[in-house]
């Protein structure tokens, strides 16, 4: 190929960018994941806070991504570029609504069941 116009190597940030992005998302699972399993309510605390900076950051980054790729989209492509940054738009909104849809509701329910298993068993030890 040529030289690639400074709209395709924008695309080139992009995948970096999203990159980032699930690569911040990761860490919040795993965060989550610890989460599920912390006993101390101060420990419960602070990364529960730091779970919540994550998902801000990461709401911030979708939104920076996604207009960044629009803005990009509007600059001169080859339809192999576009096609590229339609695929990347939708990449992004899975993982969005993966997270949304599927993650959090079964964080949730399972945050539920072990705070009820902890106050039946403080009752129970009572």
């Amino acid at each position: 190929g040529g030289l690639l116009s400074t709209a395709e190597l924008s695309i080139v940030q992009a995948r970096k960018e999203i990159n980032l992005f699930a690569e911040r998302m990761s860490r919040m699972f795993g965060m989550l994941k610890d989460l599920l399993h912390t006993t101390n309510e101060n420990d419960f605390n602070k990364l529960f806070s730091r779970i919540e900076k994550y998902e801000n950051i990461s709401d911030n980054m979708e939104l920076e991504i996604a207009n960044y790729l629009n803005k990009v989209s509007e600059g001169r492509l080859s339809s192999e570029s576009k096609l590229e940054i339609r695929g990347k738009l939708l990449k992004l909104k899975v993982l969005v609504t993966v997270v949304i849809t599927w993650l959090v509701p079964l964080i949730a329910s399972e945050m539920e069941v072990m705070i009820s298993l902890k106050n039946n068993m403080s009752i129970s030890i009572r």
